[in-house]
């Protein structure tokens, strides 16, 4: 996917989906729009954490994703959970 990397880690130990979402100063020098991008990232992230397996979760986020709207984002975010069946297709 142009706008994320995903990479997954899956253990007996864990019993929950853990997620850690990392945008970098190369997606944009302002703290607040980088903090902005995580917020959407962690909301579609809680509306669907009941169908998602439990394991270790790292999204990075590309510099690409600053030239998308938010609806934008979220879809191509939901797209890349499908993507990879983190998320049930709906």
């Amino acid at each position: 996917d142009p706008f994320f990397t995903l990479r997954m880690y899956f253990s007996p130990e864990v019993t929950v989906p853990r997620f850690a979402i990392v945008v970098s100063t190369k997606v944009s020098k302002k703290a607040t729009r980088r903090n902005r991008i995580r917020r959407i990232m962690r909301e579609r992230l809680r509306t669907h954490v009941t169908g998602i397996r439990p394991g270790d979760y790292l999204i990075q986020v590309q510099p690409r994703i600053i030239q998308m709207s938010e609806v934008e984002q979220q879809r191509a975010f939901l797209e890349l959970l499908q993507k990879a069946r983190v998320i049930p297709k709906q």
